[in-house]
């Protein structure tokens, strides 16, 4: 019984030790009232000047359908005749299904987007460009990096200020996303860009440009294939072969001739990008706030180290 009464005192004094230590922390900052004001006013207007320093970021996007690039209801009668003979000429007698999954992976590859940096100028606009003024709707260029359409030399190094390729490409994937609904297999595609306009006229050629390229890939692989199919073809003297052949051939053909008049061969734009009228970051309010709560934050423990600091030297000197 005495030994439970004890340890009610020594909870009481742990709880009263615990209360005062609370009292006196709160008394410390308190007494420090100035400093940690100030201190939050000074953090708190960097972090405003920092999110203000940050250029606005606009994005512009487009919603797309894929398209099927064949059709098998001929073929597929055909493949149980002559699927091995239709496989070395390079034709897919199989079910077409959705290449989606390797359209958007042509799209993020290099082979792709080294030619679009070319033909679109994505460089200047990621390392020439040092901002855009929404007034007279301009990119202002930075005049000791690029000028009249050239690139400058470094006067330290020597060396040109023009990206390479590679330096492009680490540079652009940073503000291109895709994203793939594989339950409604729709895509979004978008460009973030300090200039609204260029963000869309970036988005609406990269639709064009990935539509033609595997457009004319796919023309030049069903020439090649009916280029064999004719060449066994005059190989051959068995005349239900040479029916076989003939049904193959044709299908072939109108599948090049559907692909020659189809714009959107592998994407169909279900949603247009537009001009975007309202950033999608920096959130500037965010930004401040995150820089007050840390400058408060910073300021009291900065005020109890001191006083901690202290204590511990009075200790050390008795």
């Amino acid at each position: 019984m005495a030994e439970l009464i004890k340890n009610s005192h020594d909870f009481e004094s742990d709880k009263s030790s615990t209360t005062i230590d609370l009292v006196g922390l709160w008394l410390l900052l308190w007494a420090k009232k100035w400093f940690i004001i100030i201190f939050s006013v000074v953090g708190s207007g960097l972090g405003l000047g920092y999110s203000l320093s940050l250029p606005n970021i606009y994005s512009s996007s487009a919603l797309l359908a894929p398209q099927d690039s064949q059709s098998t209801s001929a073929l597929g009668a055909l493949g149980s005749n002559l699927g091995g003979i239709a496989s070395l000429a390079g034709v897919n007698l199989g079910s077409s299904g959705s290449n989606v999954a390797l359209h958007i992976e042509v799209l993020k590859s290099k082979d792709f987007l080294y030619p679009f940096f070319e033909k679109y100028d994505v460089a200047k606009v990621l390392f020439a460009v040092s901002e855009y003024d929404k007034n007279t709707e301009k990119q202002v260029v930075d005049s000791l990096r690029y000028d009249e359409g050239k690139w400058l030399k470094n006067p330290e190094t020597g060396k040109s200020f023009k990206p390479t390729n590679f330096d492009v490409y680490e540079r652009f994937i940073k503000i291109f996303n895709i994203k793939h609904n594989r339950t409604s297999d729709l895509v979004l595609v978008s460009i973030d860009s300090i200039d609204p306009m260029q963000a869309k006229v970036w988005v609406s050629g990269m639709v064009d440009e990935i539509n033609d390229l595997l457009r004319l890939r796919e023309l030049s692989e069903r020439s090649k294939s009916i280029n064999y199919l004719n060449t066994q073809l005059e190989k051959t003297n068995v005349a239900q072969m040479k029916t076989v052949f003939y049904g193959i051939i044709e299908e072939q053909t109108k599948q090049m001739l559907l692909a020659e008049v189809r714009n959107d061969f592998a994407f169909k734009v279900i949603e247009s990008p537009v001009v975007a009228e309202r950033k999608v970051s920096p959130s500037r309010a965010v930004i401040c706030i995150l820089a007050a709560i840390f400058s408060l934050l910073l300021a009291c423990g900065l005020v109890m180290f001191r006083y901690f600091f202290v204590q511990l030297s009075k200790v050390e000197k008795d």
